[in-house]
């Protein structure tokens, strides 16, 4: 098994855990893909792979990975037997994890009437804060579009601005994806 983060933010460095389970003592090699291009686990060496001596019973490994751009990343780990011979099930020699990363994080700040947000607007991007402005009713519908924001501000907006599916991704966005809500 492959345990990564859900999410992460570009260029930061991820831990990620290989689980491997043995039934007997073993030993081979652990490659890692990012994306479908090789990681180089072992960069003080002419080999990408790292070698690896399995117990019998449950192994695990961590290894911290940096992730580039914004976007999905999927990782597979493959482990290579020494011993193709002892290796009774190779179907489960691979596994994968994938992880958001999000780009540089912005603050989304949200009113009625075009004129109640400028003024915050303005006072945040003097203070080198990346924001986004945008009046309710051009408010997002789909969690998804929300990944890049850390926070947002919502400026003399009553709850009716937003239809009951737009309330509930809000509530997603605070609870599950620990986004900042402002009012």
């Amino acid at each position: 098994r492959l345990a990564a983060p859900t999410k992460a933010r570009s260029g930061q460095t991820v831990s990620l855990r290989f689980i491997l389970n043995s039934s007997a003592e073993a030993s081979g090699r652990l490659m890692l893909n990012l994306n479908g291009e090789a990681v180089d686990l072992d960069p003080d060496s002419a080999e990408i792979s790292v070698p690896m001596e399995l117990k019998a019973g449950t192994n695990v490994t961590t290894v911290s990975v940096p992730v580039g751009t914004r976007g999905m990343h999927e990782f597979e780990a493959v482990f290579m037997p020494d011993d193709a011979e002892q290796d009774v099930i190779i179907q489960n020699n691979r596994a994968s994890a994938m992880t958001y990363v999000a780009g540089p994080g912005d603050v989304l700040v949200v009113d009625m009437d075009g004129k109640a947000g400028q003024t915050l607007v303005r006072a945040l991007q003097d203070s080198d804060i990346s924001v986004r402005y945008g009046p309710a009713m051009d408010f997002p519908d789909n969690l998804a579009r929300l990944m890049d924001t850390d926070a947002i501000v919502l400026v003399n907006t009553d709850c009716g601005s937003f239809t009951y599916q737009q309330q509930e991704m809000l509530v997603r966005y605070v609870k599950d994806l620990g986004g900042g809500l402002v009012m």
